[in-house]
């Protein structure tokens, strides 16, 4: 399991923040749950892999090791951010419990980020905008996100801005020009039309 870059995105309310062990460390434990595990112990991770992190061991047998990957090993294939690593003992965990996991095939194909401003009356909240959002774009809207917020008297004393991103994914090929913008369209026409906004160029 890798973990690098932001765990929270930017949003209107504060700036993106990066993943720390606590995460990695939060994930593991998350494993262990779902694997009915609820007692182990600790122990320092070996040195020679990490700047620092643990290892988690059940029944006197480690199962997991996890830290941040030491800076000189992330700058052999140019990575400058923060790199989180752990190793699970798959093999011992799924021969001594017995888990109801489901899980789905990472995606295949890259997703694409849109982004919108729009000017909308005061009254209008962030949930109508995600609510028609999804209902209009059923097959490729994964995620919709507010970065970020504006009131101003150019605006007009009732109306506000929204800047929203969306990520669009096609779990079978990859998305081109043409039908992201026809997806996009079909957003701005519903927002336009339902919601009375006006399109920031």
């Amino acid at each position: 399991m890798w973990l690098t870059g932001n765990k929270i995105g930017e949003t209107w309310a504060g700036k993106s923040e990066p993943v720390g062990f606590y995460d990695l460390s939060m994930a593991v434990q998350r494993i262990f749950k779902a694997l009915k595990i609820n007692k182990f112990d600790t122990q320092e991770a070996d040195k020679t892999i990490f700047d620092f992190g643990l290892t988690y061991i059940v029944n006197k047998k480690p199962v997991a090791h996890l830290g941040q990957v030491k800076k000189q090993h992330a700058k052999l294939t140019d990575i400058k951010q923060t790199v989180l690593y752990a190793e699970i003992d798959w093999d011992y965990l799924l021969k001594q419990y017995s888990p109801a996991i489901e899980f789905q095939e990472i995606p295949k194909f890259p997703e694409v980020r849109r982004d919108l401003s729009l000017v909308i009356d005061k009254t209008v909240s962030f949930e109508q905008i995600e609510k028609l959002a999804y209902r209009t774009e059923r097959n490729l809207l994964t995620a919709i996100n507010v970065f970020d917020i504006y009131e101003g008297e150019n605006l007009g004393a009732d109306k506000k801005s929204y800047s929203v991103s969306f990520t669009l994914l096609d779990m079978e090929k990859t998305l081109t020009d043409d039908v992201i913008d026809k997806s996009m369209q079909k957003l701005i026409t519903a927002y336009e039309k339902e919601l009375g906004a006006v399109i920031r160029k």
